[in-house]
């Protein structure tokens, strides 16, 4: 075999084993990209752990020990701003989730955090922003959008909180604050027959219904004119609102049981302050029931109060008196 021959053999195999080092070399490198991957996912997950049982001192030092693996690494920071919010220090939370975002501007869990911390500060516009990116980021996570549906909700956006409800929904179908914010946007959308079948179906199985009720209270009168369960359920709770008890003496009222209606009424009106419909409504149980003094008096305060609709109050107070002396003139065979 001439020089060349073995010139050449050599050459080969050199270049087949610096290949096959840089081959071992590159695998190493992503196997220990991997594995540094595993270990903060795993660290983070910790991290997230203890803040939600209420340990943002401990999950700041694991904080500190992904940063210590991984420098750029958004997770060290998410889990600081994290921990820095849930202890009410909200600036200083935005400037370790704005480090995230600076690493990672698609990072979803700092991008919900930072949500929640506007959220808190009171800025729901700016709020709303953050939990959207999150909730593209994140599409598949139910909690991102149903923070977006609220602060669509507080900021009066009631069709787009209508849509995320409903998406939230989709996500995780039996997550009833979503179905909360859903009952209360279609009412304040006017779209009431769908409000009220959703609240109907809520109050039925006995689910947030404390927050629920109003509205469901409300429909079921204006829609359904049940004012005698309206009388059975309110009778049953404590502590009724004054928009319930004022529902309450309505619905006494519409069955003509105007003794209650006064009773309630009474306990609730304020010339002052509450809707002149109100304060007409009690003028007219006052008629029905005969308390012609008290309605006259409560129709001269209601003058005083407001004396640019005199000749509209005067009216209502004569049409009331004309039905009631109209109501003993009915036919009867008997």
């Amino acid at each position: 075999m001439n020089v060349m021959k073995v010139y050449v053999i050599i050459q080969v195999l050199l270049i087949t084993l610096l290949n096959t080092t840089i081959s071992t070399q590159e695998e190493d490198s992503k196997k220990q990209e991997i594995q540094l991957r595993l270990e903060i996912t795993k660290l983070t997950t910790e991290g997230y752990n203890l803040l939600r049982t209420k340990k943002p001192k401990e999950a700041w030092l694991v904080a500190e020990k992904i940063y210590q693996k991984n420098p750029n690494s958004p997770e060290s920071y998410y889990l600081k701003g994290a921990a820095l919010y849930s202890q009410k220090k909200y600036y200083q939370a935005i400037e370790q989730l704005k480090k995230a975002l600076q690493i990672d501007p698609n990072h979803d869990p700092s991008l919900s955090v930072m949500g929640l911390t506007y959220f808190a500060l009171k800025q729901f516009h700016k709020a709303k922003d953050f939990f959207l990116r999150a909730a593209e980021e994140g599409s598949f996570n139910p909690f991102y959008r149903y923070n977006l549906s609220l602060s669509y909700f507080l900021i009066k956006d009631y069709e787009k909180a209508t849509l995320e409800a409903e998406k939230t929904l989709q996500l995780k179908e039996n997550y009833y604050k979503a179905k909360v914010i859903l009952i209360r946007s279609l009412y304040y959308l006017g779209k009431k027959k769908e409000a009220y079948e959703l609240a109907s179906e809520m109050n039925e199985k006995n689910i947030e219904t404390n927050k629920i009720f109003p509205i469901y209270i409300q429909l079921l009168i204006e829609i359904d004119k049940g004012y005698e369960k309206a009388i059975q359920l309110l009778n049953q709770r404590k502590n009724l609102s004054k928009e319930e008890k004022k529902i309450l003496a309505y619905s006494y009222m519409q069955l003509g049981n105007w003794n209650m209606a006064i009773i309630n009424y009474k306990n609730v009106l304020r010339l002052e302050i509450d809707p002149e419909e109100d304060i007409l409504n009690l003028i007219q149980c006052y008629i029905w029931n005969e308390n012609f003094n008290e309605a006259e008096n409560l129709l001269t305060e209601l003058i005083k109060f407001n004396k640019s609709n005199r000749k509209q109050y005067l009216d209502f107070f004569k049409e009331t008196l004309e039905k009631k002396n109209f109501y003993k003139e009915i036919y009867s065979p008997f």
